[in-house]
């Protein structure tokens, strides 16, 4: 979904991408294949992840175009990258949606981490806005209940919110993903778009969930 959100949400013109907290590279691989001229990094913390992408990435011969670092965020200024600081055209994230002692523990140990940290938003926020080049893109799948605090860290960092754009599971129920489009040295000029229905009534996918991300 994230892939698909920086494809359709930004201008086409847009090629170099990174991606906070790439997990095994599915936002990067969707992007690469979206965007024939695409080039990204994915930053990720946990090293068998890492491992992980560059193997997926091997296999489906993207390597001369997608690249992966191991590191955290915090340490975003003193990592050798592939380009430099403030030159990066968008950052993509899906974020841990939750801190320690929120919501439902997962039994995955792997997964639990995935979804759960400490003041995530702000590091996040803070790490996109030191690589967007000026006018440069953040997008970003979060949850609605934290909208507030999104948007007072985008600000906090110099990034105007553009789009939101809800995700509702099913017709007629609350969304509770946000799809959020910021752009760095921008007013806060904000689009709210009518929610993208993911299932419809029977448990299917809708046809504008379908279009909008065909590996749904």
């Amino acid at each position: 979904m994230l892939a698909c959100a920086c494809h359709h949400e930004l201008p086409h013109k847009l090629t170099h991408f990174v991606d906070l907290g790439s997990g095994c590279g599915s936002t990067l691989f969707g992007l690469a294949l979206l965007r024939p001229h695409a080039i990204g990094l994915g930053i990720e913390q946990d090293p068998t992840l890492v491992a992980a992408s560059h193997s997926n990435c091997q296999t489906l011969g993207l390597q001369d175009r997608l690249t992966f670092r191991c590191f955290d965020l915090s340490a975003i200024d003193t990592v050798p990258l592939p380009f430099s600081l403030g030159t990066w055209d968008c950052v993509a994230a899906n974020p841990p949606f939750y801190a320690p002692n929120e919501g439902r523990p997962s039994l995955d140990a792997m997964r639990n981490r995935a979804m759960r940290a400490c003041g995530t938003h702000q590091v996040f926020i803070q790490a996109a806005s030191r690589l967007l080049r000026h006018k440069g893109y953040f997008v970003c799948i979060m949850v609605a209940n934290k909208l507030c605090q999104w948007l007072a860290a985008c600000s906090a960092f110099g990034l105007g919110v553009r789009h939101l754009l809800p995700i509702a599971s099913h017709p007629n129920t609350p969304a509770k993903r946000i799809i959020l489009v910021a752009q760095k040295n921008a007013a806060n000029d904000s689009v709210l778009h009518a929610p993208l229905v993911v299932h419809t009534a029977d448990g299917g996918i809708t046809d504008a969930a379908r279009s909008y991300c065909p590996w749904l």
